[in-house]
């Protein structure tokens, strides 16, 4: 309060205070204008907390109750479960194939990943693993994959873990680093600590980084352990669970048709007899005694709930990271530009998937043991073989994007070939398939239409799209004599 405002005050309080009520008013008005409104006090923020934790902090706390919940969601609640295996078909599909430039690798790598040899429980091949690992990131954030290797065989196995497994109260949520910040171990349990088979607490031990894979997608700085994809949606996947038994049981209450029969033959001092129950049919005319009178139940207005139902799904699917078609199958009012672009979109969360996440920290590091395995076991193979096996990189292989309209496409894949904007072996992978192999298909299939005489008008080496020989168009344009 200035001296001007004193002296105002003290002849006329009224006066200053209307005075210093303005200027507190214009106060808030400008505090008001240089915010944010996400960071002010408003009453309909007061559920927000607004915490500043880093990564590891936000997630440790919370981690066990969340992984519990979706995974007993994904047990009962068919939108959860639904969404898990959306992004499992998605993401893995049939699995990933490898190739290499050293061909007695990738003839090892096939026999051992496409058989269940790579399991340690004997039951997935490593595209069922990788399927596995997929599931566990999206119901729990993340998965573990332990190396084995079998005492009779001495042949790589891969053990498969859920994050519980992982002590949390070792290490840094039960990671061990050294002074550099470089992982050098895990702190795993025994078994698992929900295992109601087997009495006395799980104990832990710690295993060298080198033995183990953990998976996970960090979507902050510093985040050491993953979170689920479909965290932000288990209210609402909850709140639709509860809604559509509410809704059932408001439509069983409402087809309920009832009535009944009012004795009133007491106020003419006649003596009431039993009344039988009747049955009602279509068309019945049921005649009733003297005195007596039909009392028909108001069951409940049942009320169109399909938008409602439509918009809690749209949240849902964006909550777990696919389309909506996806989730439930209704492609109602869906174009095909739309069904197009929301394809295109929702590919790339599959993308960020497979080459930021499976590929570089699970298909990689389980490529390179088994190349050292190889190395180890393999007999009849050089040192200089062996040597090069251990460096040698593979390349991936992933299922292809659902093609919307086969004719399109192909012709637009065609036109990049043709104008060097894409190679033949790129727009090949991009169908899922080796180019390799695509080729050696190709040669063999040309070789056998050759050897039977045929001639196939798809066939580009003797005929032209316009249906012209091939040799014959090129001596017609070399000499047109």
């Amino acid at each position: 309060m200035n001296v001007l405002d004193k002296l105002i005050s003290a002849f006329s309080p009224q006066a200053g205070l209307r005075r210093a009520q303005a200027r507190q008013a214009l106060q808030l008005y400008g505090d008001q204008k240089r915010t944010f409104e996400g960071a002010s006090k408003a009453a309909r923020l007061s559920g927000l907390a607004g915490r500043i934790d880093d990564a590891p902090s936000a997630v440790r706390p919370y981690a066990k109750q969340l992984r519990g919940n979706i995974r007993e969601l994904r047990r009962n609640s068919v939108w959860a479960n639904k969404s898990i295996n959306v992004i499992c078909d998605q993401t893995v599909g049939y699995g990933f194939s490898a190739k290499s430039q050293l061909p007695e690798l990738d003839a090892a790598w096939r026999s051992w990943s496409e058989s269940t040899a790579c399991d340690y429980l004997g039951v997935s091949t490593f595209g069922g693993l990788t399927r596995q690992v997929m599931g566990a990131v999206g119901e729990a954030g993340e998965a573990l994959a332990v190396r084995r290797i079998s005492k009779k065989t001495r042949r790589l196995k891969i053990q498969l873990l859920e994050a519980d497994y992982l002590d949390s109260d070792k290490g840094e949520d039960g990671i061990e680093r050294d002074s550099d910040g470089d992982i050098v171990a895990y702190w795993l349990f025994d078994r698992h600590p929900g295992d109601a088979l087997k009495r006395g607490a799980p104990k832990s031990s710690k295993v060298p980084a080198s033995e183990v894979i953990h998976v996970f997608l960090p979507e902050r700085p510093g985040q050491t352990r993953g979170v689920s994809r479909l965290a932000p949606s288990v209210v609402r996947m909850w709140d639709y669970e509860t809604f559509e038994d509410a809704e059932l049981t408001r439509r069983k209450v409402a087809s309920c048709f009832a009535g009944f029969i009012k004795d009133n033959r007491e106020l003419f001092e006649e003596k009431p007899t039993e009344i039988s129950t009747i049955n009602l049919q279509p068309g019945i005319m049921q005649p009733l005694k003297p005195g007596t009178d039909v009392v028909l139940t108001q069951p409940p207005n049942v009320s169109e709930t399909g938008e409602y139902a439509k918009a809690c799904l749209r949240a849902i699917a964006a909550g777990n990271g696919i389309t909506y078609a996806d989730l439930t199958g209704d492609y109602t009012n869906a174009t095909f530009s739309s069904g197009r672009m929301e394809r295109i979109a929702a590919w790339r969360r599959v993308e960020v998937d497979q080459w930021l996440m499976l590929i570089p920290l699970f298909c990689d590091r389980v490529w390179a043991w088994h190349a050292e395995n190889f190395a180890a076991t393999e007999e009849g193979i050089s040192a200089a073989a062996k040597l090069i096996a251990l460096k040698t990189k593979a390349d991936w292989v992933v299922p292809a994007m659902p093609i919307i309209d086969p004719s399109t496409d192909t012709e637009s894949d065609t036109k990049a070939v043709r104008s060097g904007l894409k190679t033949l072996s790129e727009a090949i992978r991009e169908r899922g398939k080796d180019p390799e192999a695509h080729f050696a298909e190709m040669q063999e299939d040309c070789a056998k239409i050759d050897s039977l005489g045929l001639v196939l008008d798809s066939d580009p080496r003797k005929l032209s799209q316009q249906g012209q020989n091939q040799q014959t168009y090129g001596k017609t344009q070399a000499n047109p004599a």
